[in-house]
């Protein structure tokens, strides 16, 4: 019986990629979720700006994905990385979180009709970038 239950913890933990993949793992997830979210933002904003999408679901679109950047953001900074590197790549990826969550709250303002001082859609597209161009932390 004891034995089963050894086996099937260690299947449940096996299974579940935070536990298996441990810092890295996790780093690599909030970066897909970032970006994930960025791009969401960048083509929401995309088609407001083309008349294909109402003001309103844009900024419903907008204020998601930087939900899901600020929940990202959240969990990387929880992290407790074991070794240098993995303390670089975290550093790196709350950067990029960052300034992608200025840039969809700067679009999300100006979908609402807010004035801003930035080109927002330069911004977005940047911070799109930077994720691809992370490839990963």
């Amino acid at each position: 019986m004891a034995l089963v239950v050894v086996v099937s913890l260690g299947l449940l933990f096996r299974a579940c990629p935070a536990i298996r993949d441990g810092v890295p793992g996790q780093l690599v997830q909030a970066h897909r979720e970032g970006e994930s979210a960025a791009r969401t933002g960048l083509l929401a904003l995309e088609l407001w700006r083309a008349e294909r999408s109402s003001g309103p679901l844009a900024a419903v679109q907008l204020g998601d994905a930087g939900e899901q950047i600020t929940t990202a953001l959240g969990d990387v900074a929880a992290l407790a990385p074991d070794t240098e590197v993995d303390a670089a790549r975290q550093q790196a990826l709350m950067a990029t979180l960052s300034d992608a969550a200025a840039a969809l709250d700067a679009a999300g303002a100006v979908v609402r009709g807010v004035p801003t001082s930035t080109d927002v859609d330069r911004e977005l597209a940047r911070a799109v970038g930077a994720f691809a161009d992370r490839g990963g932390p």
